[in-house]
């Protein structure tokens, strides 16, 4: 799935990119055109008013410009860079031209009669023998009071090279650009793609452990109730073991499910967290203290560290699920004769509680995955002791809602310490 979902995006990315080099190249081409046909104009207007100023100067349209050839507005004198007139007078005859070319007069006639009707001049393109030219027509007013146009028009040839040269070093460099970026976009692809195949994996491993979570106590459920049901002689006090069996596993399920649906409402963002001001040390004090009856009864040593009068603002009853996860995951962990400790210190603005153990420790590959939903180091005593590896991950939870963050220290066979650090008061 996420193969063809790779290949479909650096397939998309590719395209975008063609598209931006054909939209960048034209427009390269399109600017140079229009810096190129500015230039031809003003070059075309200064040679009709050096014509027009002839004109006046001599009082007729059958003027005779010197080097009138090969005129080419100071740039050197070559067939492609010269500019030609045509003139016409009120009654649309040929008053004057400066070089015959073929189809010049069917060209020009159509442009001048415009100009004559309209008085405004026009600024066009005309193709004489295959050739391009710019062609400037102007209505001029002669001494003797008539009308005149001026036609003046000059090869496009050299410019339209030009500009065919740029396209194609633009798509050139385009091209290789695009192969690079081809190579880069797929990169980028398949690493933009890797948190979402990570998330879609661990989604799979969620319901596949959910699953095997769920299906492990109704087994158990339905195993013992089919052995109940081969002992109807039996009295409820003689069943008493296998009962005790359906109701732990009972509990162990509505457990299970319920951190379930509060990782699940989390995710959602439809767990409300009503914050407010939280007497800490009061709150672990008493937390430890329920837990201190709890390790005793499993001959684990029990400290409490707790620093007096440390308040922040935040969810009670949030903070005091998460004290219950990691003082529950302590005890779980740590054999008899072991020692659990919980302190809370705190600085002007934040407060840290750990809960140091001597049990079974982490390992250093596993310290990164612990908070993963389902994730257990040791997944056989994890299922022995009821636990499904969903603490960790909604205590984590807690804690970012609260702005804070929770740390691991850890040792195989020598003990882990939790350390949360939340700030005193909200941002």
């Amino acid at each position: 799935m996420f193969k063809e979902l790779y290949r479909k995006l650096t397939i998309m990315n590719a395209l975008i990119l063609i598209a931006f080099l054909l939209i960048f190249s034209y427009s390269i081409v399109g600017f140079s055109n229009a810096a190129f046909n500015s230039s031809a104009k003003s070059t075309l207007v200064e040679r009709k008013e050096h014509i027009v100023s002839m004109i006046y100067r001599f009082d007729t349209l059958e003027i005779t410009l010197p080097d009138e050839t090969h005129w080419s507005g100071g740039s050197s004198q070559s067939d492609y860079s010269r500019i030609d007139y045509v003139i016409w007078d009120e009654d649309l005859k040929l008053a004057n031209l400066s070089v015959l070319r073929e189809n010049l007069m069917d060209q020009t006639y159509v442009y001048a009669q415009q100009v004559m009707t309209t008085k405004k001049d026009s600024f066009t393109s005309i193709t004489l023998s295959g050739v391009k030219f710019r062609l400037y027509s102007s209505y001029v007013e002669t001494p003797n009071g008539k009308g005149a146009v001026v036609q003046v028009y000059q090869s496009r040839l050299i410019d339209d090279l030009v500009t065919r040269q740029i396209f194609l070093v633009v798509m050139g460099i385009g091209v290789f650009s695009v192969i690079i970026l081809i190579f880069i976009s797929a990169h980028m692809a398949k690493k933009s793609l890797e948190p979402v195949r990570r998330a879609y994996e661990r989604q799979k491993e969620f319901i596949a452990d959910a699953s095997h979570e769920l299906r492990t106590p109704l087994t158990i459920i339905k195993t013992t109730a089919e052995l109940l049901g081969m002992k109807e002689q039996e009295t409820i006090m003689e069943n008493s073991k296998w009962l005790e069996n359906i109701s732990s596993e009972t509990e162990n399920m509505s457990k299970l499910i319920q951190n379930l649906l509060t990782l699940a409402q989390a995710d959602n963002n439809q767990i409300p967290v009503f914050m407010g001001d939280v007497d800490l040390s009061k709150l672990v004090r008493e937390t430890g203290e329920k837990f201190e009856l709890i390790a005793r009864d499993k001959d684990i040593e029990f400290e409490s560290i707790i620093s007096d009068n440390v308040h922040l603002t935040g969810d009670k009853d949030k903070l005091n699920q998460l004290l219950v996860i990691l003082l529950d995951n302590g005890i779980k962990y740590t054999p008899e004769k072991g020692k659990i400790s919980i302190s809370l210190m705190h600085t002007t603005d934040k407060a840290i509680i750990t809960v140091k153990d001597t049990g079974m420790g982490i390992s250093e590959g596993d310290i990164d995955k612990i908070f993963e939903r389902f994730y257990r180091v040791d997944k056989a005593r994890s299922r022995d002791q009821g636990g499904a590896g969903l603490g960790l991950s909604i205590a984590n939870w807690i804690v970012r809602e609260h702005k804070g963050k929770i740390s691991v220290e850890s040792e195989p066979d020598k003990g882990s310490s939790f350390i949360v650090e939340l700030p005193k008061k909200r941002k």
